[in-house]
C-alpha cells in the first residue's frame, strides 16, 4: 500500500542522512546514489549534502542525481554544482 511505501520512503531519507555524514566514503558514494528513492520533500536536502561532501564521486554523482530534485530546487542545486572546485564536477552540471 502507499502509506507503506511512504514510511519506507521517509525511512530512507533518514538513513540517508545520516549515512551522508559516515566516515567511510564508500558508504557515502552509495547513499548518494541511493538519494532518488528519498521522498522528493527530502531529496533537496540529501543532495545539498552530497555536493557539500568531501569526496570528488558523491558530489558528482549528486550532481547527477538534481534531475530527481524538486524542479524549484534544480536551478540553486546546479548553480551550487557549478561552483565546484573540480572541473569535471563542474561538467557535469552543464
Amino acid at each position: 500500500p502507499e502509506s507503506e511505501q511512504e514510511t519506507l520512503k521517509e525511512h530512507i531519507a533518514s538513513v540517508l542522512k545520516m549515512r551522508l555524514k559516515d566516515q567511510a566514503v564508500s558508504v557515502r558514494r552509495n547513499c548518494a546514489q541511493m538519494i532518488q528513492y528519498a521522498p522528493e520533500s527530502e531529496r533537496t536536502e540529501l543532495i545539498e549534502m552530497g555536493l557539500k561532501d568531501q569526496d570528488i564521486v558523491v558530489r558528482s554523482t549528486s550532481v547527477q542525481i538534481i534531475e530527481y530534485a524538486p524542479e524549484s530546487e534544480r536551478t540553486r542545486l546546479i548553480e551550487m554544482g557549478l561552483k565546484d572546485q573540480n572541473i569535471s564536477v563542474r561538467r557535469n552540471c552543464a
